[in-house]
């Protein structure tokens, strides 16, 4: 509503566009606290931190890239972040190893998606030979 006389738009809610606001406030407080979740590492609970940065690389698109990796890209990888794990280990700082730990077994468990996903079509072609 327009009032002419001090020109100013004014507008009132309805109490739907209310709960629609105050959903949407939720969701995003929601949001910013899973992407917190997501992005804070767990080296407590190996299973749970496992999860946590499996979720992780997905949502930080490494995921995307996997495709092109060869078995042996993912061999490396794993041998690489194994070797960070033994070297803050060796160092002192159980915490880091704690996590390289983590995010090697993440990266297994992104290793055996991608078979996963590349199975059904070697299924498919040795059922025409």
């Amino acid at each position: 509503m327009i009032d002419a006389r001090n020109m100013e738009c004014t507008y009132t809610m309805s109490p739907a566009e209310m709960h629609l606001r105050t959903e949407l406030k939720i969701a995003k407080a929601r949001i910013l606290e899973l992407e917190a979740m997501l992005n804070r590492p767990e080296v407590e609970d190996f299973s749970r931190g496992v999860v946590f940065e499996f979720a992780h690389q997905v949502a930080c698109g490494r995921a995307s890239r996997d495709a092109e990796k060869s078995p042996f890209d993912w061999f490396w990888t794993l041998g690489y972040l194994s070797q960070k794990a033994a070297q803050a280990a060796a160092s002192g700082d159980i915490r880091k190893a704690k996590h390289h730990t983590i995010s090697s077994a993440a990266l297994l468990a992104q290793w055996h998606a991608h078979l996963s996903l590349c199975e059904p079509a070697r299924d498919a072609a040795e059922g025409q030979t």
